[in-house]
């Protein structure tokens, strides 16, 4: 008999009151979602890729990233998406160059 789900303590149980499994939401809800808007297929795992980059790449400090995320140690997340850095360095050196710019 499946256990009640509101009874679980996870956030998001599966429906006998466990927790989800990642090939399961892959299976049954992403590449549904993925096939119905013309998307190619991706991994579950992409989509914390996705996140934390479009996250760091609007400018989203790397601490609130690695909290969203999850991840135990700050030096995890510039680690793993220092890809993005340049870009955002990039974008910030004009906002430099203006808040040391004489004004007008």
């Amino acid at each position: 008999m499946p256990r009640d789900s509101r009874a679980s303590p996870f956030v998001f149980p599966s429906s006998s009151g466990t927790p989800l499994q990642s090939r399961n939401v892959t299976r049954r809800n992403l590449e549904p979602l993925l096939t119905k808007a013309g998307l190619p297929r991706i991994r579950f795992h992409d989509l914390m890729h996705s996140f934390a980059t479009a996250m760091l790449t609007h400018g989203v400090h790397s601490n609130f990233v690695q909290e969203m995320l999850g991840h135990s140690n700050i030096a995890v997340t510039p680690d793993t998406y220092s890809h993005v850095v340049p870009s955002t360095l990039k974008d910030a050196a004009p906002r430099l160059d203006a808040m040391f710019s004489p004004t007008g």
